[in-house]
C-alpha cells in the first residue's frame, strides 16, 4: 500500500513547489511502492527492459539516477555507472515539466531540456512518467482530497491545432478607389537544428528496426553521392552494412537521416 504521507507530501510539493532539489526522489519512491500495487504502471515496468536514466539539475549541478525495469525500481543522489541515457535541465524548466506548464516534447525541440545516449529509453522513461501522474491522480481522488495532480509528467497531451479565421475581405473606402492588398511580412528564418530535432525524435517514435534505419541512411547517403543518378540494392546493401558495423547509436541513425531530409527540404 502507498504511504498516504508520501502522498500528501507530494501534493503539497505540486501546490507549492520544491524546497531542495532532492524533493524530486520523492516522486520516486512513490514509483517504488506505485511498482508493488496491481495495475497498469507495475505490468508496464515489469514487462520493459531495464533503463538507467542520469539526471541533471543543471544550474545548480545537482545530480541523481533513477533505474526502472524487470519489475524493480530504484533511484539514488549522484552519478550513475554506465547510465543509457542522460537528461539534462535547468531547476525552473524541471518544475515547469513536472507541474504540466511546459510540454516535454516542446522543451526537448527547444533545447531546454538535453537528451544524451539511447533516445528510445527516453521515450520509454516519459511513458512510464505519464503513467505515473495518472495513477497520482486516482490516489488523491481516492483520498477525498480536491486532486490537482502535482506529479511530474513526461508529455502532455498536444493541444489540437485551431484553423486560422478567415478574414473578411475589406469594403473599398469609395467606389472609385480599390483597397491596396496587404504586403506579406517576409517569414522569419527557419531554425535548421530544431527541425532536424524534432524529426530525429519522431523518427524514433516509428518503430523502424536498427537494420531498417541502416538501410535508409544508406539510401540517402548513396543518392547524395550519385547526385540523383539510380542506386541498386546490392549498393544500398553494402553501404547498409558498413554502417551497421560502425555500431553507431539508434538515436545517432535518426538524426543522421533527419538531417539529410531537412537540409534537402532547405
Amino acid at each position: 500500500m502507498v504511504d498516504p504521507k508520501l502522498i500528501k507530501k507530494l501534493k503539497a510539493l505540486g501546490e507549492q513547489g520544491p524546497s531542495k532539489p532532492s524533493d524530486a526522489l520523492l516522486m520516486y519512491e512513490l514509483v517504488k511502492q506505485l511498482a508493488k500495487e496491481e495495475g497498469e504502471l507495475k505490468e508496464e515496468i515489469a514487462d520493459m527492459e531495464p533503463i538507467l536514466v542520469q539526471m541533471v539539475v543543471s544550474d545548480i549541478n545537482y545530480k541523481y539516477w533513477v533505474k526502472l525495469g524487470g519489475g524493480e525500481v530504484d533511484y539514488a543522489e549522484g552519478d550513475a555507472e554506465e547510465p543509457s541515457v542522460t537528461m539534462s535541465a535547468t531547476g525552473a524548466t524541471w518544475i515547469g515539466l513536472s507541474t504540466g506548464s511546459m510540454d516535454s516534447t516542446s522543451a526537448y525541440m527547444s533545447g531546454d531540456l538535453k537528451i544524451e545516449g539511447n533516445l528510445q529509453d527516453a521515450i520509454a522513461f516519459g511513458e512510464v512518467l505519464g503513467l505515473i501522474r495518472e495513477s497520482f491522480g486516482d490516489l488523491t481522488e481516492g483520498s477525498g482530497e480536491e486532486a490537482e495532480k502535482p506529479t511530474p509528467k513526461a508529455a502532455a497531451p498536444k493541444a489540437t491545432p485551431t484553423p486560422p479565421k478567415k478574414e473578411e475581405p475589406k469594403k473599398a473606402a469609395a467606389p472609385e478607389k480599390k483597397a491596396e492588398p496587404k504586403k506579406e511580412e517576409p517569414k522569419k528564418a527557419v531554425d535548421e537544428e530544431s527541425q532536424i530535432r524534432e524529426a530525429a525524435y519522431y523518427l524514433s517514435k516509428k518503430g523502424h528496426t536498427y537494420s531498417e534505419l541502416c538501410w535508409f541512411l544508406a539510401e540517402r547517403q548513396l543518392k547524395i553521392s550519385k547526385a540523383g543518378k539510380a542506386v541498386e540494392k546490392d549498393e544500398i546493401k553494402k553501404k547498409a552494412e558498413e554502417i551497421s558495423n560502425s555500431k553507431k547509436k539508434y538515436d545517432d541513425l535518426c538524426w543522421l537521416i533527419a538531417k539529410i531530409d531537412i537540409t534537402k527540404k532547405l
